[in-house]
């Protein structure tokens, strides 16, 4: 019975000290987490509004979007972008939607005129082999062109056997699109 009594102890204090060590180790290493999701998204800006040089957030357009969607954000941060020369190239924009099992999140460059320049997929846990494909150059590069009245197409913008992730970033592309219109007419971009 004595030594039951102490392995317990024993596993006690091993559990302990572990669950210390976890607890320290996550908290050193979040804020470097944090940062390179912060650096993966402004690369993400600059891959999708690559004639932009620079980025002002405090003359960001704040607003909500035209229409809630699944897994959608609150608000859009639509984020202008600066040629070399201070010249307005367009805006960026970070977008979720809700996929097939997982919320997908994209950073998408418009430019002045109300067009896609292209989106890069930032985080995602679509099925692998099927879903999972949004998030390859080629697909994303698609998109670069198309405006809030482009029809999706489902034998062009979807793949074999997975119509739901992409068909949720389109909803989220058109989402956006619709809003950057709606202030765009207003007078607002």
């Amino acid at each position: 019975m004595r030594k039951i009594l102490i392995s317990a102890i024993f596993l006690c204090v091993i559990a302990g000290f572990s669950a210390f060590v976890l607890v320290n180790v996550n908290s050193m290493t979040q804020s470097k987490i944090e940062a390179q999701k912060e650096g993966a998204i402004e690369e993400a800006q600059k891959n999708v509004l690559s004639q932009a040089v620079t980025f002002n957030e405090n003359k960001s357009i704040t607003v909500p979007p035209i229409k809630a969607i699944s897994g959608g954000v609150d608000k859009y941060q639509f984020i202008p972008g600066y040629s070399s020369g201070g010249a307005l190239v367009g805006y960026v924009v970070n977008v979720s939607s809700t996929g097939y099992s997982s919320d997908i999140q994209f950073t998408m460059g418009i430019s002045s005129d109300g067009s896609v320049t292209g989106i890069q997929i930032t985080s995602q846990k679509e099925t692998p082999g099927l879903g999972d494909k949004i998030s390859g150059k080629l697909w994303e590069g698609h998109w670069a062109g198309i405006t809030a009245q482009t029809p999706f197409n489902k034998s062009l913008d979807a793949f074999a056997g997975s119509t739901i992730s992409p068909e949720a970033v389109y909803t989220g592309m058109m989402n956006a699109l619709e809003t950057f219109d709606s202030i765009k007419g207003g007078g607002n971009v």
